[in-house]
């Protein structure tokens, strides 16, 4: 009898593993782009790596907070098809000869049947081409009742959302798509992508990259990426990159304070307040948070953008006269009226005491 359950345990085991090593054989792990974000990331803010009102792709659809949205993407598909007066038995077909391309491009697993994973494919590849081509830019756009899109800030958390590592489709099936319509020119359609993420999103600088190779682009996110900027007067800022750097994170807003470096508010407050960053993910205990956590998630490479910052910032806050200068300052004098008045106090002590030198001076002579 323990024999025989033995042999049922080794059987099932067997069974199992060969399951495993069927999965993973149907995958091809090389041909996988779109990721989920790494557990570690996620700790520090769960939230920011999420859709917050549309989902793209299979790892968020089944979410409940992001299916009242759905709607307005079945209105976009109802209007793609009545413009162009293509079937949609011409996409869904399209879609089926794409699948299992499409499937290899997720790193994980998608649990979705053959017919979920095609319709969602439609539903949201037209919806992004919809609302880049046809919707966005033109004037009844701005004007539809009963769109979500009438406020222009949905609009920006829409783009926000299409930025989502894990909120992403394969590009080509977008591009397959788009071939099917009367619109072929492929590069006017990065061009309407480009014009805009950068409308919604002010402050992403975009250029292409030229010669543009559309079969290279995996998805709008690497899209962004690879043809992102940094801003102008960021630009003319730029320093070469200090090879030999300690690449520790430098002090915070307020120990940069005490060591002279001037800043007068709240570290978060103060640098929103400057325009140094942009608060989206809520107050700004999160964003304090997120900085504070960050050195343990991220590494530097050697030629990190802003090294030669880091190299000056802590260069000077090492100096021992800065040091000591501050620690005197704050330790006896604690606004800059303080400074000023101690300043002036001292003044009129080495005036008092310069004149009554030159008064014995005097007296001496005569005498």
């Amino acid at each position: 009898m323990a024999a025989n359950f033995r042999g049922q345990v080794l059987q099932k085991a067997v069974e199992n593993l060969e399951k495993e090593l069927d999965d993973i054989s149907s995958k091809s792990f090389s041909d996988s782009f779109i990721f989920r974000v790494p557990h570690h990331l996620r700790q520090v803010n769960a939230r920011v790596f999420e859709p917050q009102i549309f989902s793209i792709g299979p790892y968020h659809c089944d979410k409940d907070h992001l299916k009242a949205m759905k709607i307005h993407k079945v209105r976009y598909l109802r209007n793609f098809l009545q413009r162009t007066a293509t079937p949609l038995e011409t996409y869904v077909a399209a879609s089926i000869s794409m699948e299992e391309s499409a499937r290899n491009c997720y790193a994980e697993a998608v649990n979705m049947s053959s017919g979920e994973f095609v319709a969602m494919m439609v539903l949201d590849g037209l919806f992004i081409i919809e609302l880049m081509i046809y919707k966005f830019g033109s004037a009844p756009f701005w004007r539809e009742e009963n769109d979500i899109f009438k406020q222009k800030l949905n609009l920006t958390i829409l783009a926000q959302d299409l930025l989502l590592l894990e909120n992403q489709l394969p590009f080509f099936v977008l591009d397959e798509f788009l071939s099917i319509t009367e619109i072929r020119d492929r590069l006017y359609f990065v061009l309407k992508i480009f014009d805009f993420f950068s409308t919604m999103l002010p402050n992403l600088y975009l250029e292409i990259t030229l010669p543009l190779v559309v079969d290279d682009i995996k998805h709008l996110l690497a899209m962004v990426h690879d043809n992102g900027l940094v801003s102008t007067e960021a630009s003319n800022y730029h320093e070469p990159p200090v090879a030999d750097v300690n690449l520790e994170f430098i002090l915070s807003a307020t120990e940069l304070s005490a060591r002279g470096i001037q800043f007068k508010k709240d570290d978060v407050a103060l640098l929103s307040d400057c325009g140094i960053i942009q608060n989206w993910l809520g107050t700004h205990e999160e964003v304090a948070n997120m900085f504070n956590n960050i050195d343990d998630y991220v590494h530097l490479s050697a030629d990190f953008y802003y090294s030669s910052i880091i190299s000056r910032v802590n260069d000077y806050c090492d100096r021992r006269w800065n040091l000591l200068k501050l620690r005197l300052r704050h330790k006896y004098f604690h606004t800059p009226w303080d400074w000023v008045l101690m300043s002036i106090f001292a003044a009129t002590i080495l005036l008092f005491l310069s004149l009554v030198q030159s008064i014995f001076s005097v007296l001496a002579y005569f005498k």
